[in-house]
């Protein structure tokens, strides 16, 4: 299979796949173009989706380089163990190099966890917040929580005055930022 042509976003150009779409596979360099491009349609302003690109390519571009360490720190682990099997990393049965890049892949999400806590993700619409999230601060700070009998989802929390949110307050808020661990 030969590789597209690609233009200067870097799009494949080419011929379409049987749907008759264009099979593309997302770079980070594509992701950011196509942000920009939202960005600059918005005024200047990020959106949502603007930013979900930026996220998205920057978690592209840390597995790129997370592969590259894992393979490099695979190989140091196989030759501080001494399997004893006599091969080299290159020579060695395939199974055998991903249990060891499984077994390092798991040390580093321990130890990356412990280090860096996740971060609250934030939205510029109630309306595109994940199902999961259940709590999230407005601008002001003020606690906002999911109530799924509300007419918009949302209200103010009882203790503060229970009030459900109307429909200008899905956006006028923003930006609303998830609030993790119960800790507000």
């Amino acid at each position: 299979m030969s590789t597209p042509e690609r233009n200067s976003m870097g799009i494949p150009q080419g011929p379409a796949d049987s749907e008759g779409l264009l099979a593309v596979t997302p770079t980070p360099q594509l992701l950011r173009g196509i942000a920009d491009w939202i960005k600059r349609r918005n005024n200047g302003a990020d959106t949502d989706t603007s930013r979900g690109l930026r996220g998205w390519a920057d978690d592209l571009e840390f597995e790129q380089v997370d592969d590259q360490r894992v393979e490099v720190l695979a190989q140091i682990l196989w030759r501080q163990i001494g399997t004893g099997v006599g091969d080299e990393w290159e020579g060695a049965n395939p199974a055998m190099r991903e249990m060891y890049r499984r077994g390092v892949r798991s040390i580093l999400g321990h130890l990356e966890l412990e280090q860096y806590p996740p971060r609250p993700r934030q939205w510029d619409d109630l309306r595109f917040v994940p199902g999961g999230v259940e709590r999230v601060s407005d601008k002001f700070g003020r606690v906002i929580v999911r109530d799924r009998n509300a007419a918009y989802g949302w209200v103010f929390p009882r203790e503060t005055c229970g009030v459900a949110l109307f429909e200008h307050m899905l956006t006028d808020r923003a930006p609303y930022t998830e609030i993790l661990g119960g800790v507000e």
